[in-house]
């Protein structure tokens, strides 16, 4: 069996799963970032840790990557892995997939400077598929990777954002 017809498979198991219970399908997940003394933040979730610092420049030890490059991987990374879900959906063969992503920043904005976002005033992606489809597969292959990608979803479309703040060690 090949890797597109084993993925294809488990792909369309999930489909038709989600598609007659669709309650199965929801789900809550749960991270937690924990810092202390300094930058250096310990994340977890579900059994995996992983280590989140910021440069020494502005403080940090460099112990791991910062918050940035840990977004910027997750979102390329998402995207990549939505185009092959799609690509294999569809049966469209595409070897390679290479998503670089460029951002724009005004760092005064991380420091609540001069009233600058601190977000980025500018993204831009390139997508670079080795394939021999058809282009019009290929273009429908990434417009449905983009379209149901989790995570540019949640940085480019409204939703509801709650916060519960408690505050430890009061008497």
């Amino acid at each position: 069996m090949t890797t597109l017809t084993t993925t294809k498979a488990s792909l369309d198991r999930m489909v038709a799963a989600f598609g007659a219970r669709p309650a199965s399908a929801f789900s809550t997940t749960t991270t937690r970032a924990t810092v202390g003394d300094g930058f250096t933040t310990k994340t977890r979730e579900d059994g995996v840790e992983f280590t989140v610092d910021m440069p020494a420049a502005v403080g940090g030890s460099g112990a791991g990557p910062t918050p940035g490059v840990l977004g910027r991987a997750c979102l390329t990374s998402c995207i990549a892995i939505g185009i092959r879900i799609a690509a294999d959906r569809q049966e469209v063969e595409i070897g390679k997939i290479n998503v670089d992503l460029s951002m724009d920043w005004d760092s005064r904005g991380l420091f609540g400077l001069s009233g600058v976002s601190a977000g980025p005033s500018n993204i831009s992606f390139a997508i670079e598929v080795e394939s021999h489809a058809a282009e019009h597969e290929i273009q429908a292959v990434i417009a449905e990777g983009l379209r149901n990608d989790p995570w540019l979803v949640a940085l480019t479309q409204p939703h509801e954002m709650t916060t519960d703040i408690r505050i430890a060690g009061r008497t």
